[in-house]
């Protein structure tokens, strides 16, 4: 959440070999960015210096209002600003960084059932993420405050029938006014990526930066994207009880057989030759290899288990006991899965069952989660199912 502030902080690195030093715009938003005792501080701000000193790369932060935040890099007087959710307004002046953190809206209320916020007296924090969220919905709401303290008393005392909030936030401000964390029901919502947003300006003047730091992201917020434990819980009982029974090991088992048995004993040179000619063959369109794969009845099968979930399901595809693709429901990027971690812990393992971290799709800006299980679920394994499954239409489904 976004909180006006009118104190100006400037932090820097030393020590660092870089040809300028990175003009940085930020506003209070525990817990990832905050002020204790005079010092910024937070998840978004130990992130960033993990970031920035591993690039060796200076930079200061000024801590300010939003809105004039905002109009600093509108007017090039920063390079960037953090931390941003994705915004159309922003996206013509920067560009967004891999998401660093991961916001977990919950629509907060005491109603009873399912709730609906189209006709509910909302409340919302002034020029917050939620606010601006809301207004691209076309959602009102009538009720604005200043700080997420606020919020709680006027949903406590019936003033508004709901309000939308990051999980996190929201229960750092009810434990800080000594409420149980089960105070309001809460419904999941969405996710919402956090990053830094990069001035088109800067990275035209330093083009291979953002790839850079992006992938130092992976090394300084290795757990941005997990799954928490009762989201693992729910994907799992989701999984037992609706999407493992669409996909029985007694329909794979006969063409995973068969597969292995033609496919052999196949050495590192033979599978680095068949994703050689699986990937020219997905860029052509064409190919015996991918057509082998997507004419398997299976295959077929798997189109329409994906069609049929609703957006539920966005890839289906299954392996032999080497890793290679027997059939799937969109072309995979490569043949060989004997490198993922799904087939090391399910095949090589023997573990039950495999859920991944949550994946963000840059360029739709949506979330998914790889999950997956051995065929058979018992004994020797002929080889493994893999689904990527819509991360937030999942975890909506299971409440």
């Amino acid at each position: 959440m976004r909180y006006g502030l009118l104190l100006l902080l400037t932090v820097c690195t030393v020590n660092v070999q870089a040809t300028e030093t990175m003009q940085l715009r930020t506003t209070q938003s525990p817990p990832y960015q905050f002020l204790v005792n005079g010092e910024l501080s937070g998840v978004s701000v130990d992130i960033l210096r993990c970031v920035m000193g591993r690039l060796d790369w200076p930079y200061d932060i000024h801590l300010l209002p939003w809105a004039r935040a905002v109009e600093d890099l509108r007017q090039q007087a920063s390079d960037g600003i953090f931390t941003a959710t994705p915004e159309p307004a922003l996206d013509r002046l920067a560009t967004m960084s891999a998401p660093f953190a991961l916001e977990k809206w919950h629509w907060y209320h005491r109603s009873e059932g399912i709730f609906q916020p189209q006709g509910k007296t909302l409340g919302v924090i002034r020029s917050s993420n939620a606010a601006s969220w809301l207004k691209r919905q076309g959602l009102n709401a009538a009720v604005e405050v200043n700080s997420m303290q606020q919020l709680i008393y006027l949903l406590q005392h019936g003033r508004i029938d709901a309000f939308l909030g990051d999980e996190l936030v929201v229960q750092e401000q009810l434990h800080s006014m000594k409420l149980p964390a089960t105070e309001f029901r809460a419904e999941f919502s969405h996710y919402m990526p956090l990053g830094i947003y990069f001035s088109h300006d800067f990275l035209g003047r330093h083009p291979q930066f953002l790839a850079q730091f992006n992938h130092q992201l992976k090394r300084c917020a290795p757990a941005a994207l997990q799954l928490s434990d009762t989201e693992q819980q729910r994907i799992r009982q989701q999984l037992q009880d609706t999407l493992q029974p669409q996909l029985p090991s007694s329909r794979l088992l006969p063409a995973l057989q068969a597969e292995n048995k033609r496919l052999g004993v196949l050495t590192v040179a033979a599978k680095m030759a068949l994703d050689k000619q699986w990937v020219g063959e997905t860029q052509l369109g064409s190919g015996p290899l991918l057509e082998r794969v997507e004419q398997q009845p299976i295959s077929a099968w798997l189109r329409e288990l994906q069609q049929q979930s609703e957006g539920l399901i966005r890839e289906i595809y299954i392996t032999g006991a080497q890793g290679i693709n027997l059939a799937q429901s969109l072309p995979t990027s490569d043949i060989d899965q004997s490198d993922e971690e799904a087939y090391q812990q399910l095949v090589v393992q023997q573990q039950p069952l495999w859920i991944g971290p949550i994946e963000y799709d840059e360029s739709a800006r949506s979330f998914q989660i790889k999950v997956a299980w051995p065929v058979p679920e018992q004994g020797p394994r002929q080889g493994m199912v893999v689904l990527g499954l819509d991360a937030e239409h999942a975890l909506r489904r299971s409440q």
